[in-house]
């Protein structure tokens, strides 16, 4: 094995330790054209590659416990502030530019994710993965000066594709879950927002996945996406947005 796979090697076992359990590298001038025009001007001449680190599973839930800084946000902030550390500890000097979590840039996590491995089109409009189902999630996707060793490109085994059951479909109380390409996002929300509506805290229709049930979130971590991700609906709701 190479140096630089060593090293590379090296620095992904540090991002596992913290849960961070996701890691794949691509090197810009192998990324379809979707990809490379949302990016940067200028990407090509100053980075090498893309990283794009994720969590699957409870892991990086548990290290968050561990840290003693209260933030608003702190999926992004810690997930962020650690993988510069650990990329700064095995990379000196290297040059990084975040593309996400952030506003500047619009980055298609999904479509990387696919190329990655990860995941393919679920039922619920999430991704999901032959293994972890739908309990993964993107942290950090970001441009880097080193030439990476490259992940290797596979598709994800079908999974929604070659389930009987459809358990998903019949947990949704308002039936927005029907087939591929049809997640009725409105009916949805518009549920989600009710009071008392069973869905506040969580996705029924995704607890009732049996793919990936090892790697589902616990409780807490439940809550916590929920009461965000229920924050930013009533917020577009009320602006007219969605």
């Amino acid at each position: 094995m190479s140096e630089s796979h060593v090293t590379y090697k090296n620095f992904v076992a540090g991002l596992t330790q913290v849960g961070l359990n996701l890691c794949a590298s691509f090197r810009l001038g192998e990324l379809p054209a979707v990809i490379m025009d949302s990016l940067p001007s200028k990407a090509e001449e100053l980075y090498c590659s893309l990283l794009l680190v994720g969590a699957k599973g409870g892991d990086f839930w548990q290290y968050l416990q561990t840290v003693d800084e209260v933030e608003e946000h702190p999926f992004n902030t810690v997930s962020q502030r650690v993988t510069v550390k650990i990329l700064r500890s095995s990379y000196p000097g290297m040059r990084i530019k975040f593309l996400y979590p952030g506003t500047e840039y619009t980055i298609p996590l999904q479509q990387l994710g696919r190329l990655a491995g990860w995941g393919r089109p679920s039922m619920l409009g999430l991704d999901i993965h032959g293994e972890y189902g739908t309990w993964f999630a993107y942290r950090n996707a970001l441009l880097v000066s080193e030439p990476l060793p490259a992940t290797r490109q596979a598709a994800a085994a079908p999974v929604c594709e070659v389930c009987i059951e459809k358990s998903c479909r019949s947990a949704c109380p308002v039936k927005a879950v029907k087939s591929f390409g049809s997640f009725n996002i409105t009916a949805c929300t518009d549920h989600r927002v009710e009071r008392k509506s069973g869905c506040e805290d969580k996705c029924l229709s995704r607890l009732a996945c049996p793919v990936g049930r090892e790697s589902r979130y616990c409780t807490d971590q439940l809550a916590h996406h929920s009461r965000f991700s229920l924050a930013s609906i009533k917020r577009y709701k009320v602006n007219n947005k969605w």
